[in-house]
């Protein structure tokens, strides 16, 4: 199964990435898409308030909360909800 997975904030930081173990230890073919409020609820509540700099840092940090080792594709936020997730993409390896 595809699943493009937006994480978003306040709570939905948090259920997110509940979401995001869930979906990756079902075996989805797992997208997900961070908003920048979302990173800030992360880093507050997760990450001691230390954001983990660097896309790639911040998938391995997603990563580690998942539990999970499947792979996923992590996506920089989009502009407005008129837009696609822009080509450039960080897979987990």
């Amino acid at each position: 199964m595809k699943v493009l997975l937006g994480i978003s904030g306040a709570s939905g930081a948090t259920y997110g990435v509940r979401t995001l173990s869930l979906l990756l230890a079902r075996g989805a073919d797992l997208h997900v898409l961070v908003t920048k409020t979302a990173w800030g609820i992360l880093a507050a509540e997760v990450w001691d308030g230390a954001l983990p700099g660097g896309m790639d840092a911040r998938r391995k940090g997603l990563a580690r909360l998942s539990s999970s080792a499947r792979p996923f594709r992590l996506y920089a936020e989009t502009i407005s909800g008129s837009r696609s997730p822009p080509a450039r993409t960080h897979p987990m390896r």
